[in-house]
């Protein structure tokens, strides 16, 4: 293309932007027209609207046509101030390199970029855009076929969904480090296409919506529902891990652990004292001490017991399905129907009555909470627990953000006075005399506000977070843990390498259950419970565990804290808008939404949050950058939760600044070749290294002086309005710009460092070590002297400016000779691990005893040497120095010795031990309140210490065996142990006998009966063989030969089976008891209509699974 035709292209894109400004121009001054004679009220907005899209138009095409205009000089500026080495060829001159494309090509490169864009992408663009549009306008495409509620509810789905694709396609076309922080921001980008669509929709309802947040009551909230949803998660979690099946049956495993607490609530065990009567607790009366002993056994209980019937189904049911191999789908089915039994015991033993396990009467109380407010937060070490921001109410208003009030009080002159406030407006009507004033509201409005946490909701929180942590810890870092991830990826594999694959089912069991049991008991002491109240909570875990990948525990707990959050947030946006809507019931979809949310995050990421932190986690492994849950990691996320609760938004800028000196600190090497580097800006690196040095030191003092400045200047210069938000943003730009300025300068002038430490690289660590003790010595002496030399004046100040200038000097030499002797201290640290893990056993045992004896030692020497003086003062500084280095010792001992100490002491006995220890006076009965109980905590304790000790219990767990050893060789035992296990079975008959002699109830004594027959081979195999007789009899007798070995499994046989349960329910519903005829019809019509809803969805279900498998 010539340059005749790249004038004419110039031309066009020129003329367009004239077309666009002279278009901007008349939409523009016919509104501004338009607001001047008066507009009314309600299309205020609207004529605010198209003003505004005016003014996008003339910028737009000024922009087009200073561009295209002004191109070449430009082009040329810009080329003038860049380097050479980044400056094209003169443009008077001839080149060989390729020209650039002439600007015509623009829009050829637009057309490509357009035919680029899938078309299913497009389509989602234009029903985004349709959708929005019509919630604005109430118009659209399907405002040609719908209209009223319909057409908005279903352009509101449109939006989300086109909306959600649209996010979906951009996740997938990301790379690197973008992709991930859009996938970790997802969530929040999910909440704004809400709030987005909100305001559309209420815009073009002509109405305004504001919900309120208060934002720790919406945090406490969420959590809440996280934890009540977590309890039961992470137990379906756990199963679905080693199991592979979805257990229905964990929320009324959580209900039985609630009604263990209630039992033990009721139990005649934990009672007081009262005038020498024995009272219950619950009866007690107030006296505001909080007493934590029956929630402690309750808790204990209700893990050690749900665990065990954990234990117990699994042994009785499940286990008898894996060793048929029976699919995961008959196993789940086969849960539905032990949630079913376990219900059906709850309501035969405890009714349906709602009851709340109060541990004690003060639990209950108003004042059994803790506040937070601005006047009040939890603290520790001086550190507020809770950043003072949090402390707010949050007003949001979709809508028409505007509120108008009618005034006939006033005149024509006040009603022009009226409207003259900024943000608000006024029109007169002449005709009836009344002022119509308009405010425009803000769109957020934040308020000092309080929140009281209730104590109940406190501990179900922190209970079940602290259970999922421990257990994440224990899956990740114990032998059991690895035994069961190897199970849960190969079970066979497991087996052949020496795992016993049943014993781990059990453990699983017992822990998926006991945990759901355990929160249980937590979540009874906020909420009423009844044995229906799993049901409520069974689905929303079930979506807690695909969002966060089914088998995930890491996965759920993050999956339900957001699940809680998006329930705790969508409840005042639901009431709100629902009252606006004329729709109250609206409140009632808080339920729905997380599933509503489910949905468009797993548009996103089909396989859950779990399997995309897995696959990062995978991601860092291949690139060394080591775990995420690293130490370091863990580390940084503390630093930064200290920086924020101790110096609020502040601390993100402290948080960064640590981290620059750590890396500093990490990444800079000195050396004989090497120079110190930091990664520097692209272009700025370029420029900086054409400076000298005195030239890159008054770009860091000016750069510091630019960037104090602003801050004094922001600080004193503050106010609202357009103008001030505008020196606020210039100010920003500013402080962006000398903190580049000031990075460039350092990093640049780094190489400039080795002519200050090229001398000191040739010193060897003798001389190092001695200029070390010097800097240390000198600061010690010099701060003695100043300490001695004391007094008032001039000649005493300037001695004090001089002492501080040395005290100083030498602290600073200590300092960089620490950091030149970084290798030799390395190395020294490697040297000492090196030598320990040389010890032998006795030896490492010896040292840890030893440092353990000489660091109590030293604290005893400490406690009884006391006094004032700068003696005493040099003392006490020598037993510091010493009980680190003693500590220092033992746990770099400790560290070095794993393998030895898991090998002889079971740390986590120890561990309850040492708690049980230390709350005795908390947990143990006797002591918190006058009665007789006794749990004999100290006697566990000690118990549990003994058993700590491996070379002990393997002694007697040795000789238990041996004995059992010896006795089964004996041959007279050995055939009378056959022989009875050829007549019982040992497991139903010890069940069965508990049940016949200690459940106080006929129809479960019948039951326990039943068991103890059971366990007796020989009955039950005559039993078995006339039964199988009989069903082959029958079976022949109505069936044809070739369909008759097939039994109930053949088409006629299903049939002839259904018919008699048929038969068999049409009995059971005449023989239940009954008033009148009335209710009996009404028995029967129900069950009736039960039966054709059961019917229908067996026989869809069947036809969905024959066609799509």
């Amino acid at each position: 293309m010539d340059r005749d035709e790249e004038g004419v292209a110039v031309r066009r894109w020129m003329k367009l932007g004239f077309v666009l400004i002279i278009l901007g121009f008349l939409v523009g001054f016919s509104q501004i027209q338009d607001m001047k004679n008066g507009v009314a009220s309600g299309h205020y907005n609207r004529a605010l609207e198209h003003l505004h899209v005016a003014y996008v138009f003339i910028l737009a095409g000024t922009a087009i046509t200073c561009f295209f205009g002004f191109g070449g000089m430009f082009k040329r500026t810009i080329f003038s101030l860049l380097p050479k080495s980044h400056t094209s060829v003169p443009l008077d001159e001839p080149s060989d390199t390729v020209p650039p494309k002439p600007l015509s090509d623009f829009s050829a490169s637009i057309r490509d970029g357009w035919d680029s864009i899938p078309v299913e992408l497009k389509l989602a663009f234009f029903v985004l855009f349709d959708a929005a549009y019509g919630l604005r306008y109430q118009s659209g495409i399907l405002s040609l076929l719908i209209y009223g509620d319909p057409l908005w509810m279903f352009q509101f789905f449109e939006f989300i969904l086109s909306s959600m694709y649209v996010l979906y396609w951009m996740l997938n076309n990301l790379k690197g480090w973008i992709r991930t922080v859009a996938i970790i921001s997802s969530p929040f980008i999910i909440l704004l296409i809400f709030a987005f669509c909100l305001e559309q929709l209420f815009v073009g309802q002509e109405t305004t919506v504001s919900p309120t947040f208060r934002l720790t009551s919406v945090l406490f909230t969420g959590f809440y529902w996280a934890a009540a949803y977590l309890a039961i998660a992470v137990g379906l979690t756990l199963t679905y891990k080693v199991q592979r099946f979805g257990n229905f049956a964990q929320a009324e495993t959580m209900l039985f652990g609630a009604y263990v607490g209630f039992t033990i609530m009721w139990s005649p065990f934990f009672y007081t004292l009262v005038g020498g009567e024995k009272v219950l607790n619950i009866d007690v009366k107030k006296d505001e001490v909080l007493t934590w002993d029956l929630l402690f056994w309750a808790c204990v209980t209700g893990f050690v017991l749900t665990g065990l019937l954990g234990v117990l189904i699994d042994r009785l049911i499940y286990s008898r399905f894996r060793k048929r191999h029976a699919l995961p789908q008959a196993m789940m089915i086969a849960s539905l129907g032990v949630a079913m039994i376990l219900r059906g015991i709850l309501y035969l033993r405890y009714g349906a009555d709602q009851y709340l396990f109060v541990p004690d009467v003060d639990w209950r109380l108003t004042t059994s909470r803790t506040e937070f407010s601005g006047e009040s937060v939890p603290s520790l070490f001086g550190i507020k627990l809770w950043p003072s921001w949090m402390n707010q109410t949050i007003r949001f208003r979709f809508g028409e953000r505007t509120a108008e009030k009618s005034h006939g009080d006033m005149d024509q002159i006040a009603c022009i006075e009226a409207g003259k406030p900024d943000n608000f407006s006024s029109s007169w009507d002449s005709d009836s005399g009344i002022c119509n004033v308009m405010e425009y509201l803000p769109f957020r409005e934040m308020a000092d506000s309080s929140y009281f946490l209730q104590h109940t909701k406190a501990a179900l929180i922190i209970g079940v977070f602290a259970a999922v942590i421990l257990l994440i810890l224990m899956l990740n870092m114990t032998r059991l843990g690895r035994q069961m991830r190897a199970v849960a990826d190969n079970p066979d594999l497991a087996a052949s390498s020496g795992i016993n694959v049943e014993r781990v089912h059990m453990t699983s069991a017992f822990l998926a259950a006991g945990i759901s049991g355990f929160g249980g008991v937590l979540f009874g002491m906020y909420v009423r419970v009844n044995p229906n109240v799993g049901l409520t909570i069974l689905l929303p875990a079930f979506s807690v565990i695909i969002l966060g990948t089914l088998g995930s525990i890491r996965g759920a707990l993050i999956a339900s804290v957001i699940i809680g959050m998006v329930r705790a947030i969508s409840a005042p946006v639901l009431i709100s808008a629902g009252s606006k809507l004329d729709r109250p019931s609206y409140a009632a979809f808080e339920e729905a939404m997380p599933y509503l949310f489910l949905i468009g995050v797993l548009m996103l990421m089909p396989k859950g949050l779990g399997y995309a932190l897995e696959n990062w986690q995978i991601e860092r492994a291949r690139k060394n950058q080591g775990s995420v849950f690293s130490l370091q990691n863990t580390g940084l996320l503390i630093l930064l939760i200290i920086c924020l609760l101790k110096f609020s938004w502040f601390g993100f800028i402290l948080w960064g600044i640590l981290i620059f000196w750590f890396y500093l600190l990490r990444h800079i090497k000195v050396g004989y070749s090497d120079t110190p580097s930091l990664p520097e800006l692209p272009y700025v690196g370029d420029q900086f290294r054409r400076f000298s040095s005195l030239q890159k030191l008054s770009i860091f003092v000016a750069a510091a002086f630019q960037i104090v400045l602003v801050s004094i200047l922001d600080d004193r210069i503050s106010g609202v309005g357009t103008a001030y938000y505008l020196v606020d943003f210039i100010f920003v730009i500013l402080s962006v710009f000398g903190l580049i300025l000031l990075y460039s300068s350092i990093a640049s002038y780094i190489s400039d460092y080795s002519k200050i430490f090229g001398p000191s690289t040739g010193l060897s660590s003798e001389h190092k070590k001695q200029l070390l003790v010097l800097g240390l010595a000198g600061s010690v002496f010099v701060y003695l002297v100043d300490y001695l030399v004391a007094g008032r004046g001039t000649i005493y100040l300037i001695t004090d400016v001089i002492f501080l200038l040395l005290e100083v000097s030498g602290l600073v030499l200590v300092v960089i000779m620490l950091f030149l002797s970084r290798p030799e201290l390395t190395g020294l640290f490697n040297d000492l691990g090196t030598k320990l893990k040389a010890l032998t056993e006795v030896q490492k045992w010896a040292s840890i005893l030893g440092g353990v004896a000489f660091t109590a030692f030293v604290y005893f020497l400490d406690t009884i040497t006391s006094g004032s003086g700068i003696i005493y003062y040099v003392i006490d500084l020598l037993y510091l120095v010493f009980l680190l280095l003693g500590i220092f010792a033992v746990a770099n001992t400790i560290a070095k010795s794993k393998a030895e100490i898991s090998h002889r002491l079971n740390l986590f006995f120890i561990l309850i031990a040492g708690l049980l220890l230390y709350f005795e006076d908390t947990i143990e009965p006797g002591l918190v309140r006058d009665t007789e109980s006794k749990m004999y905590v100290k006697e566990l304790a000690y118990l549990f210490l003994v058993l700590s000790f491996k070379d002990l219990t393997r002694l007697i767990f040795g000789a238990f065996s041996s004995l059992t050893e010896l006795i089964s060789q004996n041959e007279s035992f050995r055939n009378l142990k056959e022989q009875a296990l050829t007549t019982l079975r040992p497991f139903p008959l010890l069940f069965g006998i508990i049940l016949f002699l200690y459940v106080p109830f006929d129809q479960i004594k019948m039951l326990g009966l039943f068991f103890i027959l059971y366990s007796i081979n020989p009955l039950t195999d005559f039993v078995s063989k006339i039964a199988e007789n009989l069903q082959r009899n029958f079976w022949g007798g109505i069936l044809p030969a070739s369909k008759a070995q097939y039994g109930r499994s053949s088409e006629r046989g299903s049939w002839i089976t259904f018919a008699f349960f048929l038969v068999l329910l049409m009995y059971l519903s005449w023989w239940l008891p009954s008033v009148t005829n009335f209710t009996k019809s009404m028995q029967i019509s129900r069950i009736i209509v039960l039966v054709c809803a059961f019917s229908i969805l067996a026989i869809s279900l069947n036809l969905h699974t024959g066609i799509t498998g």
